[in-house]
């Protein structure tokens, strides 16, 4: 198993891949920077609680404000932090081959608690 990736580290730098160019690092940092990386992080783990077992498209589908690609972003940085776990994998209208549901942990419900009570970064 490896090591849970910290909150903190996406919300001072967006992360990139390594073969990413100069223009898309800037671009990642700018976002982390405006703030509109914590504000989508905390709508994901939102539509995740309150819609658990959804896939990314199916949150898509009904949660304004962010694609389908922003969620799952959101979602890979969100497992690798610990914040949300894979339930089952199943066939959808929109996934025919198969996707993932998701289901918040302890740990995204504490990130929430804080971000609704203006604690620490979580906001």
């Amino acid at each position: 198993m490896t090591p849970q990736t910290d909150i903190f580290d996406y919300q001072t730098s967006a992360p990139c891949h390594r073969d990413d160019p100069d223009t898309s690092r800037a671009a990642a940092k700018a976002y982390a920077k405006s703030g509109s990386w914590g504000s989508h992080f905390t709508m994901l783990l939102r539509a995740v609680e309150m819609m658990p077992d959804r896939t990314a498209c199916e949150m898509a589908a009904e949660l304004v404000g962010l694609d389908r690609m922003q969620i799952i972003r959101r979602v890979a940085e969100a497992i690798d932090c610990g914040m949300i776990e894979r339930g089952e994998r199943r066939v959808t209208a929109w996934e025919r081959r198969g996707a993932y549901g998701y289901r918040i942990t302890d740990k995204g419900r504490g990130y929430l608690q804080c971000a609704a009570n203006g604690v620490g970064s979580a906001q």
